[in-house]
């Protein structure tokens, strides 16, 4: 995946479909996603149409992006933006706010990552223009938009990469490491002023999208699964989640070797509390009636 051609954004307009549903409430009645044209942008859009939210869609594909719009059940405003273009983007991205009125939640899931052993130069820029100062123009207009209006959810997909750094990928690791540690910082100034304004960093695993490369790969989850749990950390406003639940243990793993076995332990409690607060066992009556328990963690 290559970025930085020439694009010219197309002329604003909303798309409205044939029908427009809708289906319940979310955490906000409006929501943007950055990166929506494909995999877990695409598929956090459909599941949030569903439940009745009017879309914001700003991706740098512009084909895919109005195929996407046309299959949804909402009404979607599109944008066309290369967020590695950062300064128009970051345009685009206030006039998408203003068109739409406001929103309360924006998703960045915008994201590239390249295998470079070898350490060419193209591939390392391209990633940090995205991962870097892509994410950091996007989350800096939804941010000033939250503060200006008093309250919203901010949302960005990192990687488990961010805490396991890999050799084949130097640049992805350290720029999802950047993501992760931005918006830990945003956290910080928002508590200050005391807002009530959500920051959830999603750590991704393996997903299955064209962003899962390499050899090895392992614990490969499906988009409508990461886009379930992802949701379900939204609508409880985390700070944090591991996308999917198993990858808690790579992380566990990494803290122990990191800083030994007394501070790992006791931030793996902490992760366990969490996680029985976010999937709590099934209820009696529910096991009953599927003779079964599902599990949502692949």
């Amino acid at each position: 995946m290559i970025l930085g051609e020439d694009k010219v954004p197309t002329p604003f307009q909303p798309h409205n479909p044939a029908v427009v549903v809708q289906k319940g409430r979310g955490v906000g009645q409006s929501a943007i996603i950055i990166g929506a044209s494909s995999g877990i942008g695409a598929g956090l859009a459909k599941a949030l149409a569903q439940q009745g939210y009017t879309l914001g869609l700003v991706a740098r594909r512009d084909e895919n992006l109005r195929k996407l719009a046309a299959s949804l059940p909402t009404t979607t405003f599109n944008r066309v933006a290369d967020i590695a273009d950062c300064r128009p983007a970051m345009e685009i991205l206030g006039e998408l706010l203003e068109a739409m009125g406001g929103v309360e939640l924006v998703i960045i899931t915008a994201g590239i990552g390249h295998e470079n052993s070898d350490l060419a130069w193209r591939p390392e820029a391209e990633t940090i223009a995205v991962n870097v100062t892509g994410f950091a123009a996007m989350a800096g207009v939804a941010m000033r938009h939250f503060m200006a209006r008093g309250s919203g959810h901010l949302v960005g997909i990192s990687s488990i990469a961010a805490i396991k750094a890999d050799g084949s990928a130097p640049a992805y690791g350290a720029s999802k490491a950047f993501v992760s540690r931005y918006m830990q910082a945003l956290r910080h100034k928002i508590a200050k002023q005391q807002l009530p304004i959500h920051i959830t960093d999603i750590q991704a695993g393996f997903i299955d999208t064209a962003m899962a490369k390499g050899d090895g790969l392992f614990w490969i989850a499906p988009v409508d699964v990461a886009c379930e749990q992802i949701l379900r950390a939204i609508r409880r406003r985390q700070k944090h989640a591991y996308m999917t639940q198993r990858w808690r243990l790579i992380a566990w793993l990494c803290d122990f070797c990191r800083s030994g076995p007394t501070t790992a332990c006791s931030k793996l409690e902490r992760a366990a509390e969490e996680a029985r607060q976010t999937f709590p066992p099934p209820r009696k009556s529910d096991r009953a009636a599927t003779g079964t328990t599902r599990l949502t963690s692949c």
